[in-house]
């Protein structure tokens, strides 16, 4: 899945920020199999059943007693809208404080507008409501290093195709990195998020819990990211995914 976001972002006073993401998106077959395959080779990390399924192949199907839903070649189009308000609960900056700790902590209201398309896989025809906190601690002097909380709670709007297990869902992300040198930061973050849909596939029908390890590099041009995702819980995410992220600078 390639995805890409046009992002509108302002912030009408200091504590308040206003952001808003039309993204677009397509679908097509796998490129990465045999990278994955090679990668639990060498870790010898579970593979569930991605050794019965053949390679780079796109087939996506659904059933319920209402509809069917089956593709087998490439779909794009633009998503769901997502609207966002952000206020600044606390920010203590590291000037004021004799330990050289950083606080900051702020509070997010989201809606998810549904602008995409179910049959294209790029929206899921419902509206959803989030509400979330976000805290951030930072040590400044000696080996600096930094700790996350991410907490989320998700309304999931009526859906035409898939029903959600709870209309109340849960995201729990706990980050921490740590300032190698002055260049080198490794990071590793543990992901917890409710069960989506009432589905026996365990990605959509059961919670999941995830770990991913990465490390960013800092240059004077930008900050390159790069890093791996595991599903702790076999087959309830994504079995691995890469990630590789640059911000200039």
């Amino acid at each position: 899945t390639l995805r890409l976001s046009l992002t509108w972002q302002y912030r009408p006073t200091t504590r308040w920020q206003l952001r808003a993401e039309l993204p677009w998106l397509a679908h097509s077959g796998g490129v990465f199999d045999t990278v994955i395959d090679s990668w639990h080779k060498l870790t010898g990390l579970p593979e569930g059943q991605r050794d019965r399924q053949p390679t780079d192949r796109l087939f996506f199907g659904f059933l319920n007693d209402d509809r069917s839903l089956e593709f087998r070649s490439r779909r794009q189009g633009i998503g769901d809208i997502v609207l966002n308000s952000a206020f600044e609960l606390h920010d203590t900056a590291p000037a004021t404080t004799s330990s050289g700790w950083q606080h900051t902590s702020w509070l997010q209201f989201g809606v998810k507008l549904p602008t995409g398309s179910v049959d294209r896989l790029t929206g899921s025809d419902a509206t959803d409501v989030a509400l979330s906190f976000h805290y951030h601690r930072e040590q400044r002097t000696h080996r600096p290093w930094a700790l996350s909380l991410d907490a989320y709670a998700i309304h999931a709007g009526q859906s035409d195709l898939i029903e959600p297990v709870e209309r109340t869902q849960w995201q729990l992300n706990v980050k921490a990195a740590l300032r190698w040198s002055e260049t080198v930061i490794p990071e590793a973050q543990l992901r917890y998020r409710s069960a989506t849909y009432k589905s026996p596939v365990p990605a959509l029908g059961d919670d999941a819990l995830g770990i991913d390890v990465g490390i960013s590099l800092l240059r004077r041009s930008g900050i390159w990211r790069f890093g791996v995702s595991e599903d702790v819980d076999v087959d309830s995410n994504p079995d691995v995914s890469l990630y590789l992220q640059y911000t200039h600078r």
